[in-house]
């Protein structure tokens, strides 16, 4: 709704700002396949949780430090939300 906003605030300006709105659209099927596909976007979206780190090993502040790591990597697509594989890699990051 926020995209469709802006789009509509650029019609009412000079025509030079029309073209951004080619770009608000790009952005919104972005975010639409993301929706779509459930994709993991959150700390509270990923398959494992502080618990599950600190059982893997993590101590204070460190559990945080590896949940932030994961979910750059599931974010990005180097890693699968997946609970083993995001164990295992803990666990390496651990060593």
């Amino acid at each position: 709704m926020l995209i469709e906003a802006k789009k509509a605030d650029n019609c009412a300006k000079h025509e030079f700002v029309l073209a951004e709105n080619d770009i608000f659209d790009k952005m919104a099927d972005t975010a639409r396949m993301l929706i779509r596909e459930n994709a993991c976007m959150s700390l509270k979206q990923l398959a494992v949780n502080g618990e599950d780190i600190a059982s893997a090993g993590a101590k204070g502040r460190n559990i945080g430090n590896i949940l932030n790591d994961l979910l750059e990597n599931v974010m990005n697509g180097s890693l699968p939300n997946e609970k083993t594989a995001l164990i295992n890699y803990a666990k390496e990051m651990l060593i």
